[in-house]
């Protein structure tokens, strides 16, 4: 047995990217700035999860 699952989840990674290859005179511009944001996210959710647990 194989220990991956197979899943039909789109990542928003892989969505920008799968948009950014249909769209040809695309630079990458956008799928810059909306990574920069998803991992601006992701490190204020980290921070908050850190306080919650810091301040129970």
């Amino acid at each position: 047995m194989s220990d991956h699952t197979q899943t039909n989840i789109i990542t928003l990674t892989r969505h920008v990217l799968t948009e950014q290859y249909h769209h040809k005179d695309a630079t990458g511009d956008l799928t810059l700035l909306l990574t920069a944001i998803q991992l601006g996210c992701k490190f204020v959710e980290s921070c908050v999860r850190k306080a919650a647990l810091v301040y129970l």
